[in-house]
């Protein structure tokens, strides 16, 4: 989002762009990287709330009044408004790994696909996996989705990382659907010369990587990281792990 919102506004100056936001974790760091013109929208609703109107197939948000284009990239139900709705699907995985999610996870990220399926002037996903998913499941037809590849952010230019001697890296939430125990067993299974370095956020369900991560020698987690941190770590490590 960050590079797409920046890119968007440095092309078009003169536009505007209003930024919505179903909550803000962080609302201090975000609001320092709004462009310069670009408005930014938050309103923290109760998750009872947002449940019950996912249900009822409402918005959470104000109607967007005004806009040339509307564009909605994450598992949120999109807000009403006239104008074309485009939007950004990463994948349906809670239909295709239904365990790796909770049950309320599925039921909103269905409520939220099946709206985009039928409100979508045109759908961005950035597989052809995610393109078969959505014909075969939502009936979505192949006319309305683009296949457009995620980019890529520059990192920032700082000697690597070395406070872990040889490690591999993994770097990513820790939730089922990364695979995160697997790696740790294997890990385990190794005499490796080396060390397992973890980072990234807590995710659902992540009581028993947690467990599993005390059990693996040579197996540290750092938690979130900034990035100046991640980069050192990605430029220092031998390898990354990514299951």
């Amino acid at each position: 989002m960050r590079e797409l919102v920046s890119a968007l506004a440095a092309q078009h100056p003169e536009d505007a762009w209003k930024l919505y936001a179903d909550r803000l974790r962080d609302a201090g760091t975000v609001e320092g990287e709004v462009p310069q013109g670009a408005a930014l929208h938050a309103r923290r609703v109760p998750g009872v709330v947002q449940a019950a109107a996912a249900r009822l197939g409402w918005g959470v948000e104000a109607r967007v009044g005004g806009a040339d284009v509307v564009h909605w990239t994450d598992y949120v139900m999109p807000p009403p408004t006239r104008a074309p709705l485009v939007a950004t699907i990463h994948d349906v995985l809670f239909e295709t790994l239904p365990d790796c999610y909770t049950p309320s996870m599925r039921r909103g990220c269905r409520a939220v696909t099946r709206r985009i399926a039928r409100a979508a002037a045109r759908i961005i996903v950035p597989s052809t996996r995610a393109r078969d998913d959505l014909m075969a499941i939502y009936d979505v037809p192949a006319s309305r989705i683009d296949v457009v590849e995620h980019g890529i952010r520059r990192m920032p230019d700082v000697p690597p990382a070395h406070g872990h001697g040889r490690f591999v890296l993994f770097a990513a939430t820790l939730e089922p659907r990364k695979n995160v125990l697997r790696l740790l067993r294997a890990w385990q299974s190794l005499a490796a010369d080396a060390r397992l370095v973890l980072v990234g956020p807590r995710g659902w369900r992540d009581e028993g990587i947690l467990a599993e991560l005390e059990r693996t020698p040579g197996a540290t987690w750092e938690g979130p990281v900034g990035p100046r941190r991640l980069a050192a770590l990605y430029r220092g490590a031998l390898a990354l792990a990514y299951p």
